[in-house]
């Protein structure tokens, strides 16, 4: 026999035995297989076989119903904090941070670094919370009675009965690290296995699941998602993923949205932490609560980097507005090569003043005439210069009022 010939009975021989499982597979698949015949495969489903859904929201762009996020930040932030915030206003239908009103639902908490009768709880009454509308797991029980403590690293499946039981619409894991039963929270293919319970636990119950995690060391140069703690997993995975990010030098925060699915990737919400009091059983309880401020728009890296910048940067900006202010000296228009003279005169950036200019201080920087050859020129609009604002947020906010 030829080689010719050898390799021609060796195809007919494998497509031979691909027609073979072929029909034991349709075999099985139809109840005709014989008995112990077990028959290995991967079930395909036809696109138009399949229905589609809208996303469902309990917070509309930021929380979606039946799935998982991650929210992220330094560690003493405010983020567990935030987390109870929000747990008040859906147990109570209180309002959100951006002025919606929250649908009323039973949320479930795990906290693994804070106390829970002393901080947690405090925290949420003193917040207004519905507390019959609040549940903490404490322990696991096993069909011969034994009890042990919750453990989320492996207990995901009985909280997936408990959740659907107590018909539970907000849960949040704090930290969501305490997932990872075995391998390492760096590793990528480590953490999507842990996550995946986690995944069907909101597929099958409905409810929104959010899983607290910080930081990593020295990352502010780096890009949000990647200043979160391990893997990058840990944000691919989830639906949304929000920050909490501190101003420099004062105690505001915002809360952004930098990756999501489900929503335009934009803007946040403005909020502070704030000391209150509450009497409880004539016993009087201090705590810290959330007071949130305004809705923001605009890249989130946009928004966290003018947050974030330094009293230095400030400094140049504040030139840079005097320098601006100080080019007209009573004209209403400045050529364009004058104001480039002059910032290299005075040493600072052109295209920085420009931007400034043009931006933030309405600067109309137009050619000098309808000659395409005519000289660029900077013109003042007839409304005059805008002042500007030493709020960092200000080209930021959605409106000038604050959110009730």
């Amino acid at each position: 026999m030829t080689a010719a010939s050898q390799w021609e009975a060796q195809q007919a021989r494998e497509r031979a035995a691909i027609e073979k499982g072929r029909r034991r597979a349709r075999s099985a698949a139809n109840g005709h297989g014989k008995s112990g015949d077990h028959v290995e495969g991967v079930t395909l489903q036809q696109g138009n076989a399949m229905s589609m859904k809208h996303v469902e929201f309990l917070w509309p762009g930021y929380l979606a119903r039946g799935a998982v996020h991650v929210v992220a930040g330094h560690s003493g932030e405010g983020k567990s904090t935030l987390m109870s915030a929000l747990s008040a206003a859906f147990t109570t239908g209180g309002r959100l941070p951006d002025g919606s009103r929250a649908p009323v639902c039973n949320v479930l908490i795990y906290s693994g670094e804070e106390g829970i009768q002393d901080t947690l709880l405090p925290r949420l009454r003193g917040m207004g919370a519905d507390m019959e509308r609040i549940f903490i797991p404490k322990a696991r029980y096993d069909a011969a009675g034994h009890v042990t403590p919750f453990d989320p690293s492996t207990d995901i499946e009985l909280l997936k009965l408990a959740v659907a039981e107590h018909e539970i619409g907000m849960v949040v894991l704090d930290p969501v690290m305490a997932l990872m039963s075995t391998g390492s929270g760096n590793d990528a293919r480590d953490v999507r296995h842990s996550l995946r319970p986690v995944q069907e636990l909101a597929e099958t119950t409905g409810a929104s699941v959010i899983g607290v995690t910080h930081f990593g060391k020295s990352t502010k140069d780096r890009t949000l998602e990647a200043r979160i703690l391990g893997s990058q997993a840990w944000a691919a995975v989830a639906r949304s993923c929000l920050v909490v990010v501190r101003e420099s030098d004062s105690e505001r925060r915002v809360l952004l949205r930098v990756k999501t699915n489900i929503a335009r990737r934009d803007g946040g919400v403005v909020f502070h932490l704030a000391p209150l009091s509450f009497d409880w059983h004539g016993e009087t309880f201090h705590t810290m609560g959330v007071q949130w401020g305004r809705v923001l728009t605009g890249v989130p890296e946009t928004i966290a980097d003018a947050i974030e910048s330094d009293a230095a940067k400030d400094e140049r900006i504040e030139a840079m507005r005097a320098f601006v202010s100080d080019l007209f000296d009573g004209r209403d228009e400045v050529p364009s090569i004058d104001v480039e003279a002059q910032a290299k005169a005075c040493g600072v950036s052109y295209r920085g003043v420009q931007r400034m200019a043009r931006d933030e201080m309405g600067v109309l920087i137009r050619r000098g005439g309808n000659d395409p050859s005519a000289p660029w020129v900077w013109r003042i609009p007839p409304t005059g210069l805008r002042s500007g604002s030493a709020d960092r947020l200000a080209p930021f906010y959605c409106s000038t009022e604050e959110v009730d």
